[in-house]
């Protein structure tokens, strides 16, 4: 399946072919063997999705973006956040990749949810970092028609042994990978009440983490 954002006007793209291929080797190496669902025409970056097979020890698709990293975000100013990230979700084994199930947005809304979000911060000239949570669409739409789901919330990847989210391509280089959690217009509204960290701490007691359900129960 090719995909790409609509756009008015055509950006150049930035593209490190050396941090790529990194990433490539170091989630196949710890994953498996998957395919790629390439953009046909890009903006900015050039955002491709990596889905990668379920396995014996995971039983769900692994998506992972590249090229996001091929530019640095622009981190806030006194923090700490990674310069060049990727962006990671997981899909039930279940979930149909087929390319007629795909043309439907029920089923290919998490690779285009994944191509918007690694591309926003080069456009807004901002960083994603573990903590936020924002909505995809003002005012608040679910993602499609077999979801409530409506936000993200940027997270850690917990399914992954530890160090699976640092990529070192170069001495100058790290990308980190950050999980993508679709989350309700409810607890999007409870993380600007009470912080993303008390949502967190209920994810984390509920079971919610980077494997999508998209029935999941509302924690709030």
């Amino acid at each position: 399946m090719n995909s790409s954002d609509a756009m008015e006007d055509f950006v150049p793209i930035s593209f490190d072919r050396e941090a790529i291929e990194r990433i490539e080797e170091h989630v196949y190496q710890h994953i498996g063997d998957g395919e790629v669902f390439h953009e046909v025409m890009s903006e900015i970056v050039h955002v491709d999705v990596h889905v990668l097979d379920p396995t014996s020890t995971r039983d769900y698709y692994t998506l992972v973006t590249t090229g996001m990293s091929d530019l640095p975000m622009q981190a806030t100013d006194g923090t700490r956040d990674p310069q060049y990230a990727e962006l990671l979700m997981c899909l039930p084994s279940n979930w149909s990749l087929s390319d007629d199930a795909l043309r439907r947005e029920e089923h290919a809304w998490p690779i285009h949810l994944l191509q918007r979000l690694a591309r926003q911060p080069h456009r807004q000239r901002n960083a994603l970092a573990v903590g936020q949570a924002f909505s995809h669409t003002d005012p608040p739409q679910a993602f499609a028609s077999n979801t409530k789901l409506c936000g993200v919330f940027i997270s850690k990847p917990t399914l992954f042994e530890p160090g699976f989210e640092r990529i070192d391509v170069r001495d100058d280089k790290t990308v980190h990978l950050l999980s993508v959690l679709p989350i309700y217009n409810e607890e999007l509204a409870f993380t600007q009440t009470h912080g993303p960290d008390a949502l967190l701490d209920l994810f984390v007691t509920n079971g919610v983490n980077e494997l999508l359900n998209v029935n999941r129960k509302c924690v709030c």
